[in-house]
């Protein structure tokens, strides 16, 4: 019982590191906004 809980809390840690891992990773590279594309674009 004890060995099913502790892979259930490791299984559940590391789901949600990896799912913080993505999100900072999405985060690190901001998209130009609409206002920057259209800028660019006319220059």
């Amino acid at each position: 019982m004890k060995k099913q809980l502790l892979a259930a809390i490791l299984t559940t840690m590391g789901m949600v590191g990896l799912t913080y891992s993505q999100n900072a990773m999405f985060q690190a590279t901001p998209e130009p906004t609409v206002r920057q594309q259209i800028s660019e674009t006319q220059k």
